[in-house]
């Protein structure tokens, strides 16, 4: 075999090994996503049924958590339409987490510290 000859070889079968490793990889990624898929649709579905139930057993209590629910979707909206990035976009997903995530800490950071400072002062 020549250099060439070997070269040639060396660069398909490199070629093989790097298709077969990718088509590998999605595999494991997609299997992943569904099932991650599945344990998000699983836990709606079952804080729904137990809101229902709830709504059944308290209508005023589940009124009150309906609307902070409510309030809470808007604030993601509100922040993901205000993060970077084209709608639908990876970018736009990623950066309405990190931003989602920032403020909610901040908030829960504030409460903390806010709520010692009240019992402090009384």
């Amino acid at each position: 075999m020549t250099a060439t000859e070997l070269n040639a070889h060396l660069s398909n079968r490199t070629t093989e090994i790097s298709l077969e490793k990718e088509e590998t990889l999605w595999s494991d990624v997609s299997t992943l996503i569904n099932f991650s898929l599945f344990i998000i649709y699983l836990a709606t579905g079952l804080v729904i049924a137990a809101f229902i139930y709830l709504a059944y057993l308290d209508f005023q209590k589940a009124k009150r958590i309906l609307i902070g629910v409510g309030i809470f979707v808007v604030f993601m909206i509100l922040i993901y339409l205000f993060s970077e990035g084209e709608s639908g976009s990876d970018l736009k997903i990623a950066s309405t987490a990190i931003n989602s995530t920032i403020v909610l800490t901040s908030l829960a950071i504030l409460g903390w510290v806010g709520g010692s400072l009240v019992k402090f002062i009384k």
